[in-house]
Protein backbone atom coordinates (compact mmCIF):
# COMPACT_ATOMS: atom_id res chain seq x y z
CA UNK A 1 0.00 0.00 0.00
CA UNK A 2 1.28 3.31 0.05
CA UNK A 3 -0.84 6.86 0.28
CA UNK A 4 -2.09 9.36 -2.40
CA UNK A 5 -3.16 13.19 -2.19
CA UNK A 6 -6.39 12.27 -2.61
CA UNK A 7 -6.29 9.93 0.55
CA UNK A 8 -4.24 12.58 2.04
CA UNK A 9 -6.78 14.86 2.04
CA UNK A 10 -9.19 12.73 3.15
CA UNK A 11 -7.53 12.56 6.24
CA UNK A 12 -6.57 15.99 6.63
CA UNK A 13 -10.47 16.72 6.99
CA UNK A 14 -10.80 13.35 9.07
CA UNK A 15 -8.00 15.53 11.57
CA UNK A 16 -10.55 18.60 11.44
CA UNK A 17 -8.07 20.48 8.84
CA UNK A 18 -10.81 22.12 6.21
CA UNK A 19 -8.84 25.11 4.90
CA UNK A 20 -5.58 24.06 2.73
CA UNK A 21 -3.80 24.00 -0.68
CA UNK A 22 -3.58 21.20 -2.50
CA UNK A 23 -0.30 21.14 -5.12
CA UNK A 24 -0.33 18.10 -7.19
CA UNK A 25 3.18 19.20 -8.84
CA UNK A 26 5.15 18.82 -5.69
CA UNK A 27 2.85 16.13 -4.11
CA UNK A 28 1.62 17.98 -1.37
CA UNK A 29 -0.80 19.86 0.27
CA UNK A 30 -0.21 22.87 2.15
CA UNK A 31 -1.90 24.42 5.45
CA UNK A 32 -1.81 27.03 8.27
CA UNK A 33 -1.59 26.76 11.78
CA UNK A 34 -2.96 28.85 14.19
CA UNK A 35 -0.04 29.34 17.43
CA UNK A 36 -0.46 31.25 20.63
CA UNK A 37 3.46 31.77 21.11
CA UNK A 38 5.31 30.82 18.30
CA UNK A 39 5.34 34.40 15.34
CA UNK A 40 6.75 33.95 11.96
CA UNK A 41 9.28 36.97 11.06
CA UNK A 42 6.07 38.87 9.60
CA UNK A 43 4.13 38.67 13.36
CA UNK A 44 1.49 36.51 12.29
CA UNK A 45 0.71 33.89 14.74
CA UNK A 46 0.57 31.04 12.69
CA UNK A 47 2.51 28.50 11.45
CA UNK A 48 3.22 27.21 7.65
CA UNK A 49 2.49 23.16 7.47
CA UNK A 50 3.69 21.16 4.09
CA UNK A 51 2.14 17.59 4.18
CA UNK A 52 4.26 15.43 1.59
CA UNK A 53 4.08 12.29 0.15
CA UNK A 54 6.83 11.00 -2.21
CA UNK A 55 8.52 8.23 -3.72
CA UNK A 56 5.15 6.88 -5.27
CA UNK A 57 3.31 7.73 -1.68
CA UNK A 58 5.24 5.23 0.40
CA UNK A 59 7.10 8.12 2.57
CA UNK A 60 5.43 10.95 4.54
CA UNK A 61 7.12 14.22 5.54
CA UNK A 62 4.98 16.64 7.17
CA UNK A 63 7.02 20.49 7.72
CA UNK A 64 6.64 23.58 8.75
CA UNK A 65 9.24 25.80 5.74
CA UNK A 66 11.21 28.35 7.03
CA UNK A 67 10.01 28.54 10.24
CA UNK A 68 13.11 29.88 11.27
CA UNK A 69 16.14 31.74 9.78
CA UNK A 70 18.97 31.73 11.35
CA UNK A 71 22.46 33.37 10.06
CA UNK A 72 25.58 34.60 11.52
CA UNK A 73 27.10 34.95 15.37
CA UNK A 74 23.45 32.89 16.08
CA UNK A 75 23.54 30.15 14.24
CA UNK A 76 25.24 28.03 16.99
CA UNK A 77 23.49 28.91 19.72
CA UNK A 78 19.91 28.39 17.60
CA UNK A 79 21.72 24.84 16.18
CA UNK A 80 22.24 24.07 19.50
CA UNK A 81 18.99 24.72 20.81
CA UNK A 82 17.63 22.44 18.19
CA UNK A 83 19.25 19.42 18.72
CA UNK A 84 18.39 19.74 22.77
CA UNK A 85 14.78 20.03 21.81
CA UNK A 86 15.15 17.24 19.07
CA UNK A 87 16.88 14.62 21.75
CA UNK A 88 14.67 15.77 24.17
CA UNK A 89 11.54 15.69 22.27
CA UNK A 90 12.13 12.41 19.71
CA UNK A 91 9.45 13.23 17.30
CA UNK A 92 10.24 16.07 15.58
CA UNK A 93 13.86 16.53 13.83
CA UNK A 94 15.25 20.16 12.55
CA UNK A 95 16.61 20.63 8.94
CA UNK A 96 18.94 23.50 8.19
CA UNK A 97 20.12 25.15 4.62
CA UNK A 98 23.30 26.33 4.66
CA UNK A 99 22.74 28.01 1.57
CA UNK A 100 19.58 30.66 2.74
CA UNK A 101 19.68 29.75 6.57
CA UNK A 102 16.25 28.05 6.88
CA UNK A 103 15.62 25.89 9.39
CA UNK A 104 12.41 23.76 9.48
CA UNK A 105 11.00 21.46 11.67
CA UNK A 106 9.96 18.04 10.00
CA UNK A 107 8.50 14.45 10.89
CA UNK A 108 8.92 12.00 8.10
CA UNK A 109 8.71 8.32 8.00
CA UNK A 110 8.20 5.90 5.43
CA UNK A 111 4.64 4.26 4.62
CA UNK A 112 5.89 1.52 2.74
CA UNK A 113 3.53 -1.20 2.32
CA UNK A 114 1.88 0.10 5.57
CA UNK A 115 -0.61 3.53 4.82
CA UNK A 116 -1.06 6.82 6.72
CA UNK A 117 -3.67 6.63 9.36
CA UNK A 118 -6.24 9.88 10.85
CA UNK A 119 -4.40 9.19 14.05
CA UNK A 120 -0.22 9.06 12.87
CA UNK A 121 -1.61 12.59 10.96
CA UNK A 122 -3.14 13.63 13.97
CA UNK A 123 -0.47 12.93 16.30
CA UNK A 124 1.85 14.24 13.58
CA UNK A 125 0.26 17.98 13.02
CA UNK A 126 -0.23 18.45 17.23
CA UNK A 127 3.08 17.40 17.74
CA UNK A 128 5.02 19.89 15.46
CA UNK A 129 2.97 22.70 16.55
CA UNK A 130 2.70 21.72 20.23
CA UNK A 131 6.96 21.16 19.97
CA UNK A 132 7.04 25.13 18.40
CA UNK A 133 4.64 26.39 20.84
CA UNK A 134 6.26 24.72 23.81
CA UNK A 135 10.09 25.63 23.13
CA UNK A 136 9.15 29.09 21.14
CA UNK A 137 10.96 31.21 24.03
CA UNK A 138 13.70 29.19 24.14
CA UNK A 139 14.10 29.31 20.28
CA UNK A 140 13.69 33.13 20.29
CA UNK A 141 16.24 33.31 23.05
CA UNK A 142 18.97 31.44 20.73
CA UNK A 143 18.06 33.95 17.73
Amino acid sequence: MSITLDQLEQLLKEVGIEHYQRDDARSCVVFGMTTEHYARPDGQKSLLVVAEVSENGEYFKLFAPMAYKVEGKNLDPFLRTCMIIQWMTKLVQFEYDSTDGEIRPIIEFPIEDGSLTAKQLGRSVGGLVQLIEQYSEELHAAL
